[in-house]
Order: structure tokens, then C-alpha cells, then sequence
């Protein structure tokens, strides 16, 4: 799902470095609105995407007579959620700012949680550096029970990231490649 995001916060970004974002905001289309109309549209991409896979996982569980129900599948496909809401946030606050940066910071990140989640079950690591992990804040649902007050404080950060972006992309120029 973290990938998903930062495919979705980089084709933000290749929308104005190919000028083609330059035709549309010369027409009457607040520049908030239209990077806010993009987060909800990849944050609805997101969530369909986790119902879609605990539908499938469930399918693919029953088809076996495993007796993992129904409910637990689809609090655990939700639980890939707010990790990949807080990278779409920051991916839309770090290309309203240094728009330049978007691909390295967001892919960046999601490749940092990779190697600190493949680290950190390997050898002994301070919580301090698995707390950089996103991938250290899904629950291994539906072996244990989700995290949902860290998942709302993710998805919380990552919409007032958003927010941030907003009003940092209002004031500044289009950038090109």
C-alpha cells in the first residue's frame, strides 16, 4: 500500500513537471482544490485497495477451510492503511514544498521501512529507529489485533501533512521538470 502512495503522490508530481497541470490551472481551478481533490482521490485509491485486498485474502483463506473469519481480514486489510495515508500526506507536503525532491523522499521512506522492518527482525535495534519504520506501525493483523489508536494518529498526521501541502502549493509557481 506504500507504494501505492508514493506511485500516487509522484504522478501528482509528473502531472506539473510535464506542463500538463499548466492547462488546467489557467482555467478556474483553485490550485488547493485541485492538489486536495487529488489526495482524496488517491486516499479513496487506498482505502478500495485495502477492502480489496482483505476480499481477496478472505477468498483465497475460505477456498481453504482455514476459519479465518471474514471481519478479521477486513480489519486487517484496513490496518495497511494509515501507514500508506501518512506517506501520501508527507509525499503532498514534500511536493508542494521542494517539488523536486517528491520521488526520492516518498520512495526514499517506503525503501528505509523496508530495510529498518528487515533489520529490526534480525538483530536488536532501538525503538527510536523502528519508529521510522512505516511498516512498523501494521499490527501483523490478523495474528494480533490492529493498533487502531496509532492507525488514527497516522491517518490524522498524514491529512494535516495534506492540509500543510494545500496551503504551501497555493503559494508558489508551477515547476518543471
Amino acid at each position: 500500500m506504500a507504494v501505492v502512495a508514493a506511485g500516487q503522490v509522484v504522478a501528482t508530481r509528473e502531472e506539473e513537471a510535464s506542463s500538463r497541470l499548466d492547462n488546467l490551472l489557467v482555467r478556474p481551478v483553485g490550485r488547493s482544490r485541485w492538489l486536495a481533490g487529488r489526495f482524496l482521490t488517491a486516499a479513496g485509491i487506498l482505502a478500495a485497495g485495502g477492502l480489496a485486498l482483505a476480499v481477496f485474502t478472505w477468498a483465497g483463506a475460505a477456498s481453504q477451510s482455514s476459519g479465518v473469519s471474514f471481519r478479521s481480514l477486513i480489519e486487517a486489510g484496513l490496518n495497511t492503511v494509515p501507514p500508506a495515508m501518512f506517506l501520501l500526506g508527507l509525499g503532498t507536503l514534500v511536493h508542494a514544498a521542494a517539488p523536486r525532491l517528491t520521488a526520492a523522499v516518498v520512495y526514499g521512506l517506503v525503501g528505509w521501512s523496508f530495510l529498518i522492518e528487515f533489520l529490526g527482525s534480525a538483530v536488536t535495534m532501538s525503538h527510536w529507529v523502528l519508529d521510522t519504520s512505516l511498516l512498523y506501525h501494521v499490527a501483523p493483523a490478523p495474528a494480533a489485533s490492529p493498533q487502531w489508536v496509532s492507525a488514527g494518529v497516522l491517518v490524522g498526521l498524514g491529512a494535516g501533512l495534506a492540509l500543510a501541502g494545500c496551503a504551501v502549493f497555493q503559494r508558489r509557481d508551477l515547476a518543471g521538470a
